[in-house]
């Protein structure tokens, strides 16, 4: 074997699952097809789930100074994500470039094998079958810009079946043109991040069901043109716009002109498209605008049927593909990445299943599902004509109720996923750790976000018993357990009655013991930790 992971794609979610590898001690090789980084802004900023995740593996400082926002929206409706008590807010004016750099930086120095200008051609799987992935002439432009841009343009000339060397042993081989020629490389397992347009689903002939573009919009980043702000858009008669400053003259603008049919382009739209369309749309001439880049995307939505063949597991884009309302889709592919991360590791370093690796498909691909699910909603609410308004008007009315602003903001800031974890009615189990001031029982003040850098599990003993420290000790090659008690918990939150809790290593609250009015001891039956621990770190050692 050549490693133990190879990830294709080196994007948010092939860089984030190298880094998440690297933490638990794996070996990996991350294949990108470019030479180097475009350096486009691509996405502007990421959600609040996004923003802890990264503070849960020690990565704000990395951003700088970084500036968050209560304000969101739905289709085009104003929500105000500060009904979202005790949570990060979303990050706004970040280039997905400064975000791929800070991961890039922090993947390699964990010790990943980033290999740029590596092009997979051929892969076969543990079965033995070779697939080649046929020849791919487009340009890929799928974009998440965080301001509701983007999607998959370009074209694909086709796939088809192969006749390359089978790999042996096991684990899949992948053969690879580099800067010195050809080459194969060997892996446990491969992990397709490749975007919506990617060789590995294609390749190793995952379904890709859904529904295809139905109109097609344009991106561009333009300087010298001193635009109007519109940061959550605009809907106007023929269409929808938006703008956004970036700083240095520069603004992004999107322009979805109704009507506008979907292209398959080989090359981006010529920026004299661009400003003739926004011209169309707001009356305002940019044609002396100086491009700094421009895309075409659409709105297709597709999701795959499965997140994992064998060997063989995609992650991010290369899962789903959708209109990127509310800058979700780098955002749920992150935590496509971290999901999988850990579980992947634990599996290769022998201490749980192979099956643990089918909670992967379990649990994000009904996430990816309601992705595609919002954005179709939020695009015929905000790319629609006037026949829309009566629809748009009652959201307007139901959104001042904080019920439903709590209920549409969880659900674009990936704040409102809950797994499913097993038996139990805690408000929290499932669901994400919120970060929680703690004091440890030497005066040491750390939190829970803290305690989960390393991305090992944490079981939480929150009333000082011995007993229960004893119970999980043969898990202690892959749990920390940690005594301590909440700083200024207020009365109302949600683990003021909690004695105990279990966190995975990607946050996600997988086992809670209620606070009981006597002495601690080890808790039996169903509120014993042992089943929890069995599940998702594997059997005791």
């Amino acid at each position: 074997m050549d490693a133990s992971v190879i990830v294709v794609g080196a994007g948010p979610a092939g860089l984030m699952l190298a880094g998440e590898l690297r933490l638990a001690g794996i070996d990996v090789i991350v294949l990108e097809r470019l030479a180097q980084r475009t350096g486009e802004s691509r996405g502007l900023g990421f959600t609040a789930r996004t923003m802890e995740v990264f503070d849960q593996r020690g990565l704000l400082p990395a951003f700088g100074r970084i500036e968050t926002s209560t304000l969101g929206h739905f289709g085009g409706q104003p929500v105000d994500f500060a009904v979202l008590d005790g949570a990060h807010y979303g990050v706004k004016g970040v280039p997905q470039s400064t975000t791929e750099t800070v991961l890039e930086q922090w993947a390699t120095t964990l010790g990943a094998d980033i290999r740029r200008g590596h092009e997979v051609l051929a892969l076969t799987d543990n079965t033995g079958t070779d697939t080649d992935t046929g020849t791919d002439t487009g340009t890929n432009t799928n974009t998440d810009t965080g301001t509701d841009t983007g999607t998959d343009t370009g074209t694909s000339t086709g796939t088809g079946t192969g006749t390359g060397s089978g790999g042996g042993g096991g684990g899949v081989t992948v053969t690879v043109a580099g800067p010195q020629g050809t080459h194969q490389l060997r892996a446990a397992y491969l992990v397709g991040c490749d975007g919506g347009r990617s060789t590995v689903r294609k390749a190793a002939g995952f379904d890709f069901p859904g529904t295809a573009p139905t109109r097609e919009m344009f991106l561009a980043d333009v300087r010298g043109c001193d635009i109007t702000p519109r940061p959550i858009g605009e809907t106007v008669a023929g269409g929808m716009v938006m703008s956004a400053p970036l700083g240095d003259g520069v603004d992004r603008i999107i322009v979805c002109e109704r009507g506008a049919p979907p292209r398959r382009r080989t090359q981006p739209p010529a920026y004299e498209e661009v400003a003739a369309g926004w011209q169309r749309l707001t009356g305002q001439d940019i044609s002396h605008g100086t491009p700094v880049w421009v895309s075409a995307f659409g709105d297709p939505a597709r999701q795959v049927t499965t997140y994992r063949r064998g060997h063989i597991l995609l992650a991010g884009d290369s899962a789903h593909v959708h209109l990127p309302a509310g800058g979700q889709g780098m955002n749920t592919s992150i935590q496509d990445a971290v999901n999988l991360g850990w579980k992947l590791a634990a599996v290769l370093n022998g201490t749980a299943p192979t099956s643990l690796l089918d909670t992967y498909h379990s649990e994000r691909h009904p996430v990816g599902r309601r992705l595609l699910m919002n954005t179709q909603a939020q695009g015929m609410l905000f790319l629609s004509g006037d026949e829309m308004q009566p629809v748009r008007d009652v959201l307007a009315e139901l959104i001042r109720y904080d019920v439903v602003s709590r209920h549409l903001a969880g659900m674009v800031s990936g704040l409102e996923i809950r797994y499913d974890i097993g038996p139990g009615d805690h408000p929290l189990l499932g669901m994400r750790m919120p970060s929680l001031e703690l004091i440890t029982t030497d005066g040491h003040k750390t939190s829970t976000t803290r305690l989960l850098h390393p991305a090992r599990g944490i079981l939480l003993d929150l009333a000082d018993n011995a007993a229960l420290r004893h119970t999980a000790t043969p898990w202690a090659h892959a749990v920390d357990v940690i005594t301590a008690t909440p700083h200024a918990l207020a009365p109302t939150h949600p683990l003021a009655d909690t004695d105990a809790l279990l966190l995975r290593p990607d946050g996600h609250i997988a086992w809670t013991h209620p606070t009981t009015p006597t002495t601690p001891t080890t808790p039996t039956g169903p509120a014993a930790p042992t089943d929890a621990l069995t599940r998702w770190f594997g059997p005791a050692r």
